[in-house]
């Protein structure tokens, strides 16, 4: 096994807002960008979605296997690795960082990160 995960780069950020209409404007008119999507479930979406939490983003790190990558994370030790989510678009685990900062390790089926 690999002393590494290979992660391919970042698929997505997601963060939890109070004013989702207010952050949307915000990231189009001030910074120059528009959100790829808004969701009431995942993504752009008010904090009451993310359960209640108003914590720093959640980066989704595009993995070639996350399978793989879960397994080496336990058996490292140290971190803690949610349940492997299988949905239609994508593989999925959630993982506390050393700081207790969550992050996602991310396999979308179609083999590709995002551009």
């Amino acid at each position: 096994m690999e002393a590494r995960i290979k992660t391919l780069g970042i698929d997505a950020i997601y963060f939890p807002v109070k004013d989702v209409q207010r952050s949307i404007a915000f990231y189009r008119d001030t910074v120059g960008v528009e959100p790829s999507g808004v969701s009431e479930e995942w993504g752009f979406g008010p904090a009451h979605r993310f359960g209640g939490n108003t914590s720093p983003a959640t980066v989704f790190f595009a993995i070639p296997d996350v399978r793989a990558a879960a397994d080496r994370l336990r058996e490292k030790g140290g971190y803690t690795v949610g349940e492997i989510m299988d949905t239609a678009v994508c593989i999925m685990a959630f993982v506390n960082d050393a700081e207790g900062n969550i992050l996602c390790l991310h396999q979308r089926k179609t083999g590709e990160s995002t551009p």
